[in-house]
């Protein structure tokens, strides 16, 4: 739930400080307790970022009146009313024609999406704003975990761990392709500036920040929040 809030991590170094660390441990061990899943890594699928037919996104005020396809998911159906545009959910396997028939002015795709999956032939932009960060989790049963032996779950606890470096490495080179490719097939990619970020995170920021503390509690959201701004410190220190 923490994952939806909008602008959460302002890298991916950030983020994967924040996900290998206590509280990504934390978040996972609750999710074991809840759902009997047990995380053995936290990989990842780049951001997702604004997608458009006709109108190239740069600022807050571009969003406004725009039908943004979102998944049935009320945090961000929240972030994109926030922006001032219309959350409209379409079930994926009719997105392509909804945007090609232009049923909705656009979208939120990770790069790696709007690329392998051509989505360049229906839209014209897109905005690298990278509002929300795509984790991919790898799990395993916990029932399944715990009738294997001490070998066999060292064995696979350390090979999900290999995975994890070299797929974050893949998935970072499948999104510069990706703009690659997108931008020569003549799709329009604008990096917004960091004052434009910045409007972007303090619109859509505040109501989904609500609707999470009052689905997942404010502890968790508090939480969140605080080993992110751990992260940022301690990145900041490193480059000093």
């Amino acid at each position: 739930m923490v994952f939806d809030i909008p602008y959460l991590f302002p890298n991916q170094v950030v983020a994967w400080e924040v996900l290998d660390g206590p509280f990504g441990r934390k978040l996972m061990e609750e999710m074991r307790k809840v759902t009997g899943i047990r995380t053995l890594a936290i990989s990842e699928n780049g951001y997702r970022h604004f997608v458009t037919s006709e109108k190239q996104i740069k600022s807050v005020a571009d969003m406004k009146g725009l039908k943004i396809r979102t998944m049935e998911n009320p945090a961000h159906m929240k972030m994109v009313e926030a922006l001032g545009a219309s959350p409209t959910p379409v079930a994926f396997g009719e997105l392509y024609m909804a945007l090609q028939q232009g049923v909705v002015d656009g979208c939120e795709l990770p790069m790696t999406l709007t690329n392998n999956g051509k989505y360049y032939e229906v839209q014209k932009h897109t905005i690298l704003d990278g509002h929300l960060y795509n984790p991919l989790i790898m799990f395993v049963n916990d029932k399944v975990w715990e009738k294997l032996s001490e070998d066999q779950k060292a064995a696979l606890y350390e090979g999900a761990q290999l995975f994890n470096i070299a797929q974050r490495a893949i998935s970072e080179r499948q999104v510069q392709s990706g703009i690659l490719n997108v931008t020569e097939k003549g799709m329009t990619v604008y990096v917004p500036t960091a004052a434009q970020l910045n409007e972007f995170r303090s619109v859509s920021q505040p109501p989904v920040l609500d609707y999470v503390k009052s689905q997942a509690g404010e502890q968790w959201v508090k939480e969140a929040l605080e080993a992110v701004a751990a992260a940022e410190a301690k990145m900041a220190g490193m480059l000093k």
